[in-house]
């Protein structure tokens, strides 16, 4: 008995390649100032790449307050979620279109314990509610301590700047008229922070660590 031959018919089309919805941080950078005393300055830059979200949630260690906050280069004032949390408006691309990058910024002060001899220091960043795919850390400290890295996701490295475009450029200028210049207070804050970060720069034998989560003695 024989049997019948079997035959199949395929159509191959190529399909028009769509840009996938996306919502994550590229890169997060954050520099740390810590003074003896129990205070620490932070500044936090995000290079986010979105066409999916329109906000971006930001879960600030407990005792935190914020100074200022950017998207885009443009000052904002941001939405309370909850305690400790803050809704940030996101830029947002196109349907069927690449996602750009934006740079997102906050720049907030948190009261921790002072340091002490032979004591131990933990920095606690921002909790996002999107993925990050790299992070690196800046932290100035007094020179009249030593830091001794504990072995955790972070690593002590030199640093190669960031890894982003977007946190490598200069922020470009609205396109419109750009908003109110923030309070007198928020400008003072960040003059203060880059102030007090070169101060520690040029003293003798200051510090600067970077990726790494560190525990001073």
């Amino acid at each position: 008995m024989a049997s019948r031959g079997s035959t199949l018919s395929v159509v191959v089309v190529r399909y028009t390649p769509q840009a996938v919805s996306i919502a994550n941080v590229e890169e997060a950078r954050y520099r740390a100032l810590a003074s003896e005393d129990g205070r620490l300055l932070v500044e936090a830059r995000y290079a986010v790449r979105n066409n999916q979200r329109s906000f971006l949630k930001a879960t600030l260690p407990a005792g935190s307050t914020i100074w200022s906050a950017q998207v885009g280069g443009r000052p904002i004032r941001p939405g309370v979620a909850e305690t400790n949390a803050v809704l940030l408006p996101l830029e947002k691309g196109r349907a069927n279109e690449e996602a750009p990058t934006f740079v997102v910024e906050l720049l907030y002060l948190q009261r921790i314990d002072a340091w002490v001899d032979k004591g131990r220091a933990r920095i606690e960043l921002p909790a996002l509610d999107l993925p990050i795919s790299r992070t690196g850390v800046e932290l100035y400290y007094s020179p009249r301590f030593r830091v001794e890295p504990q072995l955790g996701s972070f690593r002590v490295d030199t640093d190669p700047g960031p890894f982003a475009a977007a946190l490598r450029l200069p922020l470009a200028p609205p396109p419109s008229a750009a908003p109110a210049p923030p309070p007198a207070s928020e400008r003072g804050a960040e003059k203060g922070l880059q102030a007090l970060v070169e101060r520690f720069k040029n003293e003798p034998g200051g510090r600067i660590v970077h990726d790494a989560r560190e525990t001073a003695s």
